[in-house]
């Protein structure tokens, strides 16, 4: 028999406000997780540090402040355009392995530049390379151009190439070390040219048509004449192609940070190949970088003083502010400066009457959406929708559980 003097009602016991913060904390720990594409402008000064040889020169990343990250613009050309002014320069690494067959005279001056080729929603990218590479002994240099598919980490050339040189094989060699073996595409011209200081010369890259497929014109200016010495095809049909410098996101980022290469365009001197840094025991270089805009040439408004694409590095050479370009010397390196470039040297003022493709370019700071495979971390609408959804979800338990009826318990 029921004893109802014992009866015992026993409720279950509210929520507080403590617990819709505690699930609140928890919807935004979980939006923190999600990926996102990365709208932010990113410092190469973040992945310089400890290095104490880099390929050294000036190179665009699209940043004010390199630094800093602060005040980013960027580019999208079809024509790049460098210049050295040459008075002296002497290199020599006695240390080299004699496997690699390179001169321990050896020394480059390589050109580097980003190219987005897009066709069908899809975005190819390719790091391109115009290379003056130098024999410091006899004072003789000769050109020699590389294409890298950067659209993913394992990437090949194989059949997506098509130009005056071949592919070939050859392990990738970044500053943070070589992480794999790809086919790239290679050629240099039978040609080799003397010098005597002060040398002038500059390399250009200059994006083109071949039919319904883009083209890479590669070529340099040297005693005031233009030499084309390749026209490299894409095999990418009824694309479009730009060459581009910005700081908002990198290629092969799915290798992952200390792998990721940035959009630049680089001027810069180092080893003769394969990764190797050489000693450059005398310098004096004045070098200016530009690109192909709406009525001429355009200087890069700002460049870092280091490169971190290319794999070759300098010892003993320093970069410095000149009247509207950088000044090499030899010297301690600083990877902490940020040169301003302005106007375009006499010297390469006539480029922008060469028969190239269009010259038109634009330098803006609105941000570009990144390819898929340059994502980065951090929310985007689909993140907010689920934080949103987590949090309708806490407020609803918390008003069901609230407005439950209380439960009661008997005793026998």
């Amino acid at each position: 028999m029921m004893n109802f003097n014992n009866h015992t009602n026993k409720c279950v016991e509210i929520p507080s406000a403590r617990l819709v913060l505690i699930l609140l904390a928890l919807c935004l720990a979980l939006l923190a997780a999600m990926p996102y594409p990365q709208h932010v402008a990113i410092s190469p000064a973040l992945n310089v540090s400890g290095y104490t040889s880099l390929p050294t020169g000036i190179a665009s990343y699209g940043l004010g402040n390199v630094l800093t990250a602060a005040g980013p613009y960027q580019v999208v050309t079809n024509e790049i355009v460098g210049y050295a002014y040459i008075m002296s320069m002497h290199a020599y690494n006695a240390s080299l392995p004699s496997a690699q067959n390179i001169s321990a005279y050896g020394a480059t001056m390589q050109m580097n530049a980003v190219m987005n080729v897009t066709s069908g929603g899809r975005t190819y990218v390719y790091w391109l390379q115009n290379v003056v590479d130098f024999n410091t002994s006899n004072s003789t240099y000769y050109p020699v151009d590389n294409v890298w598919n950067w659209t993913t980490p394992t990437a090949n050339m194989t059949d997506s190439v098509s130009g005056y040189g071949n592919v070939t094989q050859s392990a990738v060699v970044m500053p943070s070390g070589t992480y794999g073996n790809q086919t790239f595409y290679v050629y240099s011209p039978n040609a080799t040219y003397s010098y005597a200081f002060p040398i002038t010369i500059a390399p250009f890259m200059a994006l083109s048509r071949n039919g319904a497929y883009p083209m890479v014109r590669m070529g340099f200016v040297k005693d005031g004449s233009y030499t084309f010495y390749d026209n490299i095809t894409m095999l990418v049909p009824n694309a479009t192609a730009a060459i581009i410098v910005t700081p908002y996101y990198q290629a092969l980022a799915q290798a992952g940070a200390e792998n990721a290469s940035y959009y630049d365009a680089e001027l810069v001197f180092g080893g003769e190949t394969n990764g190797t840094t050489t000693n450059f025991t005398q310098m004096n270089a004045d070098l200016w970088l530009g690109y192909g805009a709406t009525g001429g040439l355009a200087p890069f408004p700002y460049v870092a003083t280091f490169a971190l694409d290319t794999g070759e590095s300098a010892t003993n050479i320093t970069t410095s502010q000149g009247s509207g370009y950088a000044v090499v010397t030899n010297g301690r390196p600083e990877y902490n400066s940020t040169i301003a470039l302005a106007g375009v040297p006499a010297y390469v003022t006539g480029l922008s009457a060469v028969p190239l493709f269009t010259s038109n370019s634009t330098v803006t700071t609105t941000i570009y959406t990144p390819p898929p495979q340059q994502a980065g971390q951090g929310p985007d609408i689909t993140s907010l929708l689920y934080a949103v959804v987590l949090v309708v979800a806490a407020w609803v338990l918390y008003r069901t559980v609230r407005r439950a009826p209380p439960a009661i318990s008997t005793s026998r």
